[in-house]
């Protein structure tokens, strides 16, 4: 599901949304582990359900979309834990839409938390702990069917979710829980 949000003052007003990624067409209500795809090509739960369907815990939007028709559309993706699938995202009459057909296998059910692009337009996709924190490249992205992924290797510290990258450098964060210090503290040089 989608909201848009835009600056407003000093935070962020609500502007759209929110509105389905696409079709409401999985009965699934979710409350596991959000680790096995449904049957068939539905694409999008109910709105109030978690870790569902194919439970999209990452989202990323191409810097330079490529054309608007045919092999090239995908603007970014969906990254699909169920299924370990990278699913392409369009955009239709100013809405974000998912879809099925073009999709990009990355791993295994269970194991993608992530996809990030960089400035350079190269697509990455993030594993959590499951898949011990591997980064995946995606060449050729562009036209999905025909898409290779490169594993680049493990970058895992806690329980990795989110992936960003700029130029050569990325970064991983973890969500992993409990008490203090917190991972960004723990691994702090002190003055």
């Amino acid at each position: 599901w989608m909201r848009v949000y835009e600056r407003k003052d000093k935070g962020f007003a609500l502007v759209e949304g929110p509105y389905a990624l696409g079709p409401i067409d999985i009965e699934d209500k979710g409350r596991g582990m959000g680790d096995k795809p449904p049957k068939g090509t539905g694409m999008v739960c109910a709105a109030k359900h978690t870790n569902c369907g194919r439970n999209y815990e990452g989202f990323c939007l191409a810097p330079a979309p490529l054309s608007p028709t045919g092999a090239g559309r995908c603007i970014g993706f969906a990254a699909s834990k169920a299924d370990g699938h990278l699913y392409c995202i369009v955009e239709t009459g100013g809405k974000l839409h998912v879809e099925y057909a073009n999709a990009i296998k990355v791993a295994r059910p269970g194991m993608i938390s992530d996809c990030a692009f960089s400035e350079d337009n190269k697509l990455y996709a993030g594993s959590n702990l499951f898949d011990v924190g591997h980064v995946y490249r995606i060449d050729g992205w562009e036209n999905p069917p025909k898409a290779t992924v490169a594993k680049l290797g493990s970058l895992l510290i806690g329980f990795t979710e989110t992936l960003a990258v700029r130029g050569d450098v990325f970064y991983r964060m973890s969500d992993t829980g409990g008490k203090g210090p917190s991972m960004m503290k723990k691994f702090r040089c002190p003055r």
